[in-house]
């Protein structure tokens, strides 16, 4: 991750359409940050802007208790899951909260992502759920950053709301988003097959 805050905006607008092209974000539907290194400033995407045209003027720069440093409109409302994550994990320096399709169907109906495939398992480890809270509310807030206070949690997903992926920079985060939409996917598909296998690791 660039420590060069025009760097990190762009990398932020080119990672964030190439998630909606991965159909991980819906058109406004989520949201994305990343912690500016070495500095008290975190940017995230404004509320009602569009995943798919993403641009500079999308993102709002704030500080760690959420007051608006630059940019115009309004920073997503999941604001303070974001920074509630950052203030529990000093290695994550990005989140990624996502609506993609077979990650969500898992948290509609309260499940666990089953980590059925090798690299599911080996590199995710497990994706707790966290109980339900009105999306954009504290409660949310607070039961996200307890479920991440595990620093070995990298995803969890968010009860009838969908899932969050963390990392060291936008392209871990966004990484560890995609491997569990990929996760979730043939989960669902094995599991009309079959029992999936249990995995000797």
């Amino acid at each position: 991750m660039s420590t060069n805050l025009d760097e990190l905006i762009e990398e932020c607008i080119q990672i964030s359409q190439e998630a909606y092209r991965r159909g991980l974000i819906s058109a406004s539907g989520g949201n994305i940050s990343a912690r500016v290194l070495g500095e008290n400033k975190v940017i995230i995407k404004r509320t009602g802007a569009s995943f798919r045209n993403m641009k500079r003027s999308d993102i709002i720069i704030i500080d760690l208790d959420g007051n608006v440093l630059e940019g115009k409109g309004k920073p997503s409302k999941e604001i303070n899951m974001h920074l509630g994550i950052y203030k529990v994990r000093d290695d994550v320096n990005a989140v990624f909260h996502t609506h993609s399709i077979a990650a969500t169907s898992f948290a509609v109906v309260g499940k666990e992502i089953p980590l059925v495939t090798v690299q599911g398992l080996k590199i995710l480890g497990k994706c707790p759920v966290v109980g339900y809270g009105p999306p954009g509310s504290i409660e949310l807030a607070e039961k996200t950053k307890e479920a991440f206070k595990d620093k070995s949690v990298k995803v969890a997903v968010l009860q009838s709301h969908g899932a969050v992926a963390v990392g060291k920079d936008l392209e871990e985060a966004y990484n560890y988003a995609d491997l569990l939409e990929a996760t979730a996917q043939i989960a669902i598909y094995s599991m009309q097959i079959g029992k999936p296998l249990p995995i000797p690791y």
